[in-house]
């Protein structure tokens, strides 16, 4: 029997844009640019299919009118690792590329080039606990695409391109803590633990029951086609801040001299066939990273030393250090710092190549508030 079989790169070419137009995220598209020069030649990159972040948007630090000097920029986390590895079945070789890998936060601008940023934390976002937007696609244009945040200690709103200003989506419950893009629709949780679905004219429907969790901070974490929501407790309540009553730089600074500290965290999965939430003690390979823009899960034999079944933080979300990262282990219930023997590699600085290029990008960095889509 002959073999019809046909290399990749020997595709017909008129085939190539076809197969690239129906991939739906960036890293797809990466991906299919990377075959080889004929299929990277097929498609063009990412700025000239689409608007690219940043994105001008009006600041949610005032709830009045202002002019629009905020910008929304798209920050998107990977999984690095060397590419001479050599594939192998053994444990030994298995254990030493996963040794190897570390996560980056990626930060892309108009003039495509890249700044690395740490996993959990960053240095403009301070003053929004989060921040999507949707659709999110290589194909459709930023400037279409809907973005919901929380802000101002709480508020829920969205904003849309030449909008002046920000819309509340509720106007009543200014305690939400999360939003998030779960199987294509927004998704927000307040303090209570409540999920609420947002449809498309942007109204809230309530799609689980209150978790009635006593914890200060609520996180929505998607993982394995599952949504959790993890309970962050303090050993004191946050201080909020009012821009309308309070100088910003002032009790922003307040608030990062003494950072309330975590003590404990309780992870809840919505059942969703029987609408009712389930405690979760443990999360088999699977650890959680709730970062200060935005929260996710990782496998955690992808990366020597990483612990299952524990989430990965920092004892102040919004700390514009970042680099003091603590875990929570489900099953003793107890809190250590991430060594740099230990857990640290994956959260710690990128390689020295990374470190220069992201200096000299933060030396040319303006003074705009910054808030990111992750």
């Amino acid at each position: 029997m002959d073999d019809s079989r046909v290399q990749w790169s020997d595709l017909p070419p008129e085939i190539l844009p076809i197969i690239g137009k129906s991939l739906e995220t960036y890293i797809e598209v990466l991906r299919f640019r990377s075959v080889c020069r004929s299929w990277r030649a097929s498609l063009p990159p990412f700025n000239i299919v689409s608007s690219l972040l940043p994105l001008d948007l009006p600041s949610p630090i005032f709830t009045a009118d202002h002019l629009t000097d905020a910008l929304l920029i798209r920050r998107v986390i990977y999984r690095l690792s060397p590419l001479d590895h050599q594939h192998s079945s053994d444990s030994a070789s298995s254990s030493s590329f996963a040794a190897e890998g570390w996560l980056a936060k990626v930060e892309s601008t108009k003039l495509g080039t890249m700044r690395f940023l740490h996993p959990l934390s960053t240095r403009y976002v301070k003053y929004d606990n989060e921040v999507v937007m949707f659709p999110d696609c290589p194909w459709i244009d930023v400037k279409y695409c809907t973005i919901v945040a929380v802000y101002a200690g709480g508020k829920l709103g969205f904003a849309k391109h030449g909008d002046y200003k920000w819309t509340l989506i509720d106007d009543r419950n200014f305690h939400y803590d999360d939003v998030i893009v779960y199987k294509g629709q927004f998704y927000a949780v307040d303090r209570w633990g409540t999920i609420f679905w947002i449809d498309s004219s942007m109204r809230l429907v309530q799609f689980s029951p209150p978790l009635c969790g006593f914890g200060n901070q609520k996180h929505l974490v998607e993982s394995d086609d599952e949504l959790y929501v993890v309970d962050r407790f303090l050993d004191k309540e946050p201080l909020l801040w009012n821009a309308d009553i309070f100088h910003i730089h002032w009790l922003n600074n307040l608030i990062e001299d003494s950072p309330p500290k975590v003590i404990d965290f309780k992870v809840h999965r919505l059942d969703q066939e029987w609408g009712r939430w389930v405690e979760v003690r443990n999360l088999g390979n699977q650890s959680f990273v709730l970062g200060n823009d935005c929260c996710f899960s990782i496998s955690a034999p992808k990366f020597e030393g990483v612990k299952g079944s524990c989430i990965y933080f920092t004892h102040a979300p919004r700390s514009t250090l970042g680099y003091n990262t603590h875990y929570f282990e489900l099953k003793y219930k107890r809190i250590a710092k991430a060594s740099i023997h230990d857990n640290e590699p994956i959260f710690g600085p990128p390689p020295i190549w990374l470190n220069l290029e992201a200096t000299r990008y933060e030396e040319h960095a303006s003074d705009n508030l910054y808030v990111s889509a992750c």
